[in-house]
């Protein structure tokens, strides 16, 4: 990765500090786990990706980009402002059935590694039930794989209901929402198009197959993401697009060449620019999850949840 985004905290004056490896789960003993104080404030951060198809020119692992880049420098940016969060390590496979053709055909766009919803729907909630048996009582999954959404909302209700726990979800892009539309000349984001390609190119460039993009070969497809009266697929707008119907598709069938958008507007700048945004928007998030009053009556919980 160019930046070492995990290991690195970028500031606005373009200086470098070392993120500590006492901010990642994984790197903690048990001992510190079982000494860590008021773990009921902590927030984990769990980070999940996909590794499927993303166009001729994008890497397999696009979706896992924009969690690495975004998740370990929020945490560290929150915790300079008093909210200890600690990061859980990428999962980097998911569900992701809509890049598989029909069962037994070869796929258009190969090379997707996909999780079944039930298989999946069990491995999220057990970890989830694992930082609850470690004494932590705030989670938040946090996406860059649209179609993870819907089964990591069910796992979060799960666990809510089976443990008590105060569980969230989210994507890094949806964390910034619509500011992200405001330099991002598309005016959507969908799939390795210029959101997803600007961000490869920010994390990792040389994962990114330059060439298609600097002649063209690379393929656009803005047919599929126009508006129509029951679709739009836009993962701002519509995450794992939900519309007004949602019909489960091939993503052969919508997309020519396995693209949605246009990826010769992406640049490393413009990926710098957003991943600066969503770390922000998820530094806020964390420090306002960390404050919401549960399991001490409605009053409470609703007044910490809306400002009232």
């Amino acid at each position: 990765m160019d930046l070492d985004f995990d290991r690195k905290f970028r500031n606005k004056d373009g200086s470098v500090e070392r993120i500590p490896a006492s901010l990642f789960y994984e790197n903690l003993s048990w001992l510190d786990v079982k000494e860590m104080p008021e773990k009921e404030k902590v927030v984990i951060a769990q980070p999940f990706g996909s590794v499927e198809q993303h166009g001729p020119h994008g890497p397999l692992d696009m979706d896992c980009n924009a969690p690495r880049a975004t998740i370990p420098q929020a945490a560290y940016l929150a915790g300079r402002r008093g909210t200890r969060v600690l990061v859980g390590s990428l999962v980097p496979y998911g569900y992701s059935i809509l890049h598989y053709d029909a069962k037994f055909e070869e796929d258009a766009f190969p090379g997707t590694i996909h999780i079944s919803s039930h298989t999946y729907l069990s491995l999220v909630s057990e970890i989830c039930f694992a930082y609850v048996r470690a004494g932590f009582r705030r989670i938040v999954l946090i996406t860059g794989h649209g179609n993870n959404i819907p089964l990591l909302q069910v796992a979060a209700r799960d666990v809510r209901h089976e443990t008590g726990a105060l569980v969230a979800v989210t994507a890094p892009y949806l964390i910034a929402g619509p500011e992200l539309l405001t330099f991002l000349e598309q005016g959507f984001l969908k799939h390795a198009e210029e959101f997803e390609t600007s961000i490869a190119l920010a994390v990792d460039e040389e994962s990114v197959h330059t060439d298609m993009l600097a002649n063209r070969t690379a393929p656009v497809d803005m047919a599929s993401a126009a508006r129509g009266k029951y679709f739009a697929r836009d993962a701002i707008t519509h995450p794992a697009s939900t519309g007004r119907v949602m019909v489960a598709e091939f993503f052969s069938e919508i997309s020519k060449g396995g693209v949605i958008g246009n990826p010769y507007l992406a640049s490393k700048q413009k990926g710098m620019q957003a991943i600066d945004l969503m770390v922000e928007r998820l530094a806020e998030f964390f420090e306002f999850f960390a404050q919401i009053h549960f399991g001490e009556g409605a009053d409470a919980y609703v007044r910490s949840t809306t400002g009232g």
